[in-house]
C-alpha cells in the first residue's frame, strides 16, 4: 500500500503527510462527535436524525434534481449568482424536497419506489 501511495505521489511524500493528518484527524473528530451527540441529545432530535437516516436513500437520490432544478431557476429566470443564497437554498431544498416527495409517494401508496421491490403483500394484491 505505502509503495501505491508513493508512487502516485511521487517523491514529495512529505508534502502530503500533514494533509493526510489533518484528513485522519476530521474523520476521527467526526466520529468521536457522532458518538457523542448519540449519547446526549434529547430523544425528539434523536428520532429526527435517525427518521433522516432512513431515508437517507430517498434523500441521495433525489437532492440532485431538486438542487439542481433550483439551481437553474436561481440562475436563469432569477439571475441570481450570489453564492450564499445559492448555498443556503440549495442545501434546503436538497433535504426537504426529498422528504417531501417520500412522504407524497407515501400518500398514492406507493412506498417502494426507492426499494429494489415491492413488498410481498403489494404483488400478491392483497390489502393492509
Amino acid at each position: 500500500m505505502t509503495l501505491v501511495l508513493v508512487m502516485g505521489i511521487g517523491w514529495n511524500v512529505r508534502e502530503y503527510l500533514p494533509r493526510f493528518g489533518l484528513a485522519l484527524l476530521g474523520l476521527l473528530s467526526a466520529l468521536a462527535l457522532s458518538i457523542v451527540l448519540n449519547q446526549t441529545m434529547p430523544d425528539r432530535i434523536t428520532r429526527v436524525v435517525r427518521a433522516w437516516g432512513q431515508k437517507s436513500m430517498q434523500i441521495y437520490i433525489v437532492h440532485v434534481l431538486a438542487a439542481s432544478g433550483l439551481r437553474i431557476v436561481l440562475v436563469h429566470l432569477a439571475m441570481l449568482t450570489n453564492p450564499w443564497p445559492h448555498v443556503t437554498l440549495q442545501s434546503l431544498a436538497g433535504v426537504i424536497v426529498p422528504l417531501w416527495f417520500d412522504s407524497f409517494l407515501n400518500f398514492i401508496r406507493f412506498p417502494y419506489a426507492f426499494s429494489l421491490r415491492p413488498p410481498v403483500a403489494a404483488v400478491r394484491g392483497s390489502q393492509s
